[in-house]
């Protein structure tokens, strides 16, 4: 057990934790003080355009783990297979194996197995959320940080920022549709809090509040919350004290 953070110094952690055979399939795992059998865990799936990003990094796991591990929560954060090396299809199925592998080990802990939350940023929230509405699981809910990739048919038919190109360009309809949420959920999933920044000129909410209005076809409990914060911010700033942090909070407490 050890720490990685000068300022985290009372959080205990077991790193590298594998949940497949390459090198990518890890998670780590912060410990509250106490694990009893009503402990849930926030399993969290970092973003950076299918492409980078880390598990470890501060902007990941700094200010969830402080808060979460003090609310009691375990918190955990998964690397998953990058492209090139896969697809965004392929991820999905590396957050699936690493949520199972999540539950295995916090079933050992005797926390509650039935209590693991998905969270994800950018990236991570689309896949999280893919994985939400396109199979069933025992997560228990999905807390999506502002992802404005709900419905690849339409954000490659606007404008959009050009690293999409790169990865969606030479794709198909069918495959835009089997890669958005939008268009897998067919059914009640678990709730999902959708979080999105009212500053991004790509209009992130707008795609968002248009995903929400197909789940609550399905009479999904769905709530989405409205940020005045940076994309970066809404993933950086989680867990300081503040309003954002508290309504995350809040549905986090209701699971």
């Amino acid at each position: 057990l050890s720490t990685d953070f000068a300022d985290l110094p009372s959080i205990k952690t077991a790193k590298n934790i594998s949940y497949g055979t390459d090198r990518r399939q890890r998670f780590d795992i912060y410990f509250p003080q106490k694990i009893t059998k009503e402990t849930k865990t926030v399993l969290m799936i970092h973003g950076g355009a299918w492409s980078m990003g880390d598990k470890s990094s501060k902007n990941v796991v700094q200010n969830k783990a402080a808060h979460l591990t003090k609310m009691g929560y375990i918190f955990a954060s998964a690397n998953y297979r990058l492209l090139p090396q896969t697809d965004p299809l392929t991820q999905k199925d590396d957050i699936k194996a690493a949520f199972e592998g999540v539950v295995r080990y916090i079933d050992k802990l005797g926390a509650d197995k039935q209590k693991v939350i998905l969270m994800g940023h950018s990236a991570g929230a689309h896949l999280v959320t893919l994985l939400n509405t396109s199979e069933k699981g025992d997560w228990a809910a999905v807390v999506s940080l502002d992802s404005a990739a709900y419905d690849f048919v339409e954000l490659m038919g606007t404008a959009h920022l050009g690293f999409y190109d790169t990865i969606f360009g030479q794709k198909d309809e069918t495959y835009l549709k089997e890669v958005s949420p939008k268009y897998k959920i067919q059914d009640k999933t678990p709730p999902m809090l959708l979080v999105c920044s009212t500053l991004r000129a790509d209009g992130s909410c707008k795609m968002t509040e248009e995903f929400a209005k197909e789940a609550l076809k399905y009479k999904n409990d769905v709530k989405i919350l409205k940020v005045r914060k940076t994309h970066a911010q809404i993933n950086d700033e989680l867990g300081v004290d503040m309003e954002y942090t508290n309504e995350i909070a809040a549905f986090l407490e209701g699971i």
